[in-house]
């Protein structure tokens, strides 16, 4: 059969047969999976030069368990050795602190690994483990990453950060995002390291390690920072913190529930996501934790809000109505996690939200209640409902034919619902000879076809 060849918009031939590299790369992009990228490397010359690059872009060196106690090291990084031009296409490192716990020499072939990433864009270290050597594991690695041109930096630790390491962190520039936790220390916060980060630093997460006066003369050097995490911060901090970041977009805080010491101090932030809850997640929210919310977004601002807990309170309707008087017109997302939203509240909620497309909430309805309150729902794309134990028991078994009605009621753009640990997902597919809409529930693996 003759081949016919085909000019694009450059002026160049090609057999469509063969299609240009670059649109090969952006085909490959759409896998998933390391796996499938492997497949590809190995299947002919010209998808080998397409998917190294994206195979290599994101590594992970890490443990892997298995029978008993025996531990089998899997390590991208001896590639990197095999292949040391490999490297450049490395952009992204995560680590384990532990790999040095397992077997000592670990830790030189990823020193030596590490080296030949001269691209390396972020780098992310977690370490569970309370062994003292991968404190000094940290050191060694920080001396080398100081060399790159690091946009990102993460490090998640119960072994404590060591003096050594925090001095080697104080000399990093450039940052645009650091995030660090560790469970046995404070953070050594200066205004030398602040001021190394001043014109790039746009993401800070602090982790529990914050504590006061120390941070809000760090943040004051931060003029730029966008997102902002801290945990256990006394209340009175967090609003002299907002009152020092005028681009402040994020907050990730944990409320603590105790009232404030003084008057919070003004500030010209305008939160878009909001990420907060109790230090403890059981502990009951009332209208103390709502105030509280209200006076860090008391303008129309709010694209996301979530709220971390496992407590069955109940948000009242003064407060459903009063969200919506502030941020009705800009919220996309609302997640209060366990806390129940009443039925008409709910109701509410979808008719009153233009451009809501996530809801998650606890509810305590009936199903034909639930069909009512979520009739109005025409832009939300995700519905994640959960259910109490007493009521998963008193719910009759939900058919894929009603989630499917759900979904494809007029205007509506729901796809996704979740009841309790169910979750049911719709889409269209071509099914030959027509294009059919299908749900699939991803714990039974049934799918149902129109």
């Amino acid at each position: 059969m003759h081949c016919h060849t085909v000019t694009n918009v450059h002026g160049r031939k090609y057999r469509p047969s063969c299609p240009p590299e670059d649109v090969i790369v952006l085909i490959l992009g759409f896998l998933t999976t390391a796996k499938d990228l492997a497949h590809c490397v190995r299947a002919s010359r010209t998808l080998h030069r397409c998917a190294v690059p994206l195979l290599y872009r994101s590594i992970t060196f890490h443990t892997v368990r298995r029978l008993g106690t025996n531990t089998d090291i899997i390590l991208p990084q001896i590639a990197l050795l095999q292949k040391p031009e490999y490297g450049r296409y490395v952009h992204h490192v995560r680590q384990s602190g532990s790999l040095g716990s397992s077997e000592p020499e670990i830790v030189n072939t990823s020193r030596t690994a590490l080296r030949l990433c001269t691209n390396l864009r972020s780098f992310s270290w977690a370490n569970a483990e309370q062994d003292p050597m991968n404190a000094l594991e940290l050191v060694t690695h920080l001396e080398i990453l100081k060399a790159f041109s690091l946009r990102s930096l993460k490090i998640s630790t119960s072994a404590g950060i060591i003096e050594d390491a925090w001095a080697e962190l104080a000399q990093f520039v450039g940052l645009q995002s650091l995030d660090i936790w560790t469970a046995r220390a404070q953070t050594p916060l200066s205004c030398d390291w602040a001021r190394n980060l001043r014109s790039s630093l746009e993401s800070l997460s602090l982790g529990a390690v914050c504590r006061g006066e120390r941070e809000l003369s760090f943040l004051a050097q931060l003029p730029k920072l966008k997102h902002l995490g801290m945990k256990t911060v006394n209340n009175d901090i967090v609003f002299q913190a907002m009152a020092l970041l005028p681009n402040l977009k994020t907050l990730h805080i944990q409320y603590l529930d105790v009232s404030l010491q003084h008057t919070p101090q003004p500030f010209s932030a305008s939160l878009e996501r909001l990420v907060t809850g109790p230090c403890f997640s059981s502990q009951y929210l009332g209208e103390p934790f709502w105030n509280w919310v209200f006076t860090l977004a008391p303008k129309a601002s709010l694209k996301a809000l979530r709220v971390c807990t496992t407590s069955s309170s109940e948000m009242s309707s003064t407060t459903v109505q009063r969200l919506a008087e502030i941020h009705r017109e800009t919220l996309e997302e609302i997640d209060v996690g366990q806390t129940v939203i009443g039925i008409e509240d709910l109701a509410y909620i979808c008719r009153m939200f233009p451009k809501l497309r996530i809801l998650s909430c606890g509810i305590n309805c009936t199903m034909n209640e639930l069909d009512d309150a979520i009739s109005a729902a025409y832009n939300i794309e995700t519905l994640h409902l959960r259910l109490s134990k007493k009521l998963a028991k008193l719910w009759p078994f939900v058919q894929l034919d009603e989630i499917t009605r759900w979904m494809l009621r007029e205007h509506s753009k729901l796809r996704t619902i979740a009841l309790g640990a169910l979750v049911y997902e719709g889409k269209w597919v071509w099914c030959e000879p027509a294009v059919k809409f299908e749900v699939i529930s991803r714990m039974s693996g049934s799918v149902h076809v129109l």
